[in-house]
């Protein structure tokens, strides 16, 4: 059942990946694993789930909420964003998930997320202006480079996100407080 295989792909990654959870399992199994093991354990499980990922893209395609219900579908969407040592494929997989998205088939703030992270990592500027940095005077968040920054708030209300100026206000208040000494 591919939910079963998605949900397991999921937890197999996290076991690894969020290592600050209380899950008592999680917690047991890590226990007996020194960072360097688990360094290597969680690059193994990456590599066996990006192998899983490309499968199941190549046989279903993009998994719509119609295919695997929104749950499912955003989970899938969170398998490939931790495809990153393959940019390219991630933009083979968002080029079919726009496509779903138009469609009201798929997650926009997931899709508008993950294409600006890929984008930012192949260098390219980003759409949506989700991937933010502090500036240069460490003063305040900023979007990383950003095509046509004039319609930048027209193309994010498209996909449900807030301004840009309200989403640097939300981070300057959430992680970074000038007045703070450190």
């Amino acid at each position: 059942d591919l939910k079963t295989a998605i949900d397991s792909l999921l937890n197999e990654d996290h076991k690894y990946r969020v290592l600050d959870r209380k899950d008592e399992v999680v917690q047991a199994t890590l226990t007996n694993i020194s960072s360097k093991e688990l360094q290597q354990k969680s690059v193994s499980v990456a590599n066996n789930n990006l192998k899983s990922v490309k499968e199941i893209f190549q046989k279903y395609g993009f998994l719509g909420y119609d295919k695997v219900g929104k749950s499912h579908s955003d989970k899938f969407v969170y398998l490939l964003e931790y495809c990153s040592s393959e940019p390219e494929f991630q933009l083979s997989v968002l080029e079919k998930m726009k496509k779903e998205v138009d469609n009201k088939n798929a997650n926009p703030l997931l899709y508008a997320n993950l294409i600006d992270r890929v984008l930012i990592v192949l260098k390219r500027k980003q759409i949506y202006g989700t991937q933010l940095t502090l500036n240069y005077g460490e003063t305040s968040y900023e979007p990383l480079p950003t095509e046509d920054i004039t319609n930048l708030d027209t193309r994010r209300k498209s996909v449900g996100l807030p301004p840009i100026a309200e989403t640097i206000s939300r981070m300057n208040k959430k992680f970074y407080n000038p007045s703070q000494n450190y």
